[in-house]
């Protein structure tokens, strides 16, 4: 879902991520909702991606951006904003993200362009663990059943990028 307002460019130094940050963390203090990622870009184009326990709706990305820019002064600065949901396409970046999705199949890239598809099994603050299955073959018509098991840890320096799997069969 994607909230934005449209403004012509120009770079500005006093457009600060850590002040988006702490306007986001404001708005969201108590609430199941949390920040993922801020990006602000030499336009002034300011991107916020936003994600929640249970689920993240177009009037949160709405509320959020009408606090926003309640907060900012357009007469000191121009700029364009964009408030969009953690897509299931986006990469995963925080361990709270990664504990909503114990139990889901992800694929995470190794910094050692590995590629592994697992079900995810635990997260924490040093890393994320899957367990990936390897099937047994089958005949056509037949169901592929587990032939085993091997839980694989990863550290937070350990791998590149984590996304949900999709699966388009």
């Amino acid at each position: 879902m994607k909230v934005g307002t449209a403004s012509p460019h120009f770079y500005c130094k006093t457009m600060e991520v850590k002040l988006i940050e702490n306007i986001v963390n404001e708005h969201f203090r108590d609430s199941e909702k949390f920040l993922v990622n801020v990006n602000v870009r030499p336009s002034n184009k300011i991107e916020i991606f936003i994600d929640s326990d249970d689920k993240i709706t177009l009037d949160d990305c709405i509320e959020l951006s009408q606090h926003i820019e309640a907060q900012l002064d357009r007469d000191k600065e121009d700029f364009e904003l964009m408030v969009s949901s953690a897509g299931i396409t986006s990469p995963i970046l925080l361990t709270r993200q990664f504990k909503k999705l114990i139990g889901q199949k992800l694929t995470v890239v190794g910094k050692d362009g590995g590629k592994f598809t697992g079900i995810l099994k635990d997260a924490t603050d040093e890393g994320i663990t899957i367990t990936q299955q390897t099937l047994s073959k089958v005949k056509k018509g037949m169901t592929a059943k587990v032939k085993s098991e091997e839980d694989i840890h990863f550290t937070k320096d350990d791998y590149v990028t984590a996304k949900l799997f999709i699966d388009i069969n």
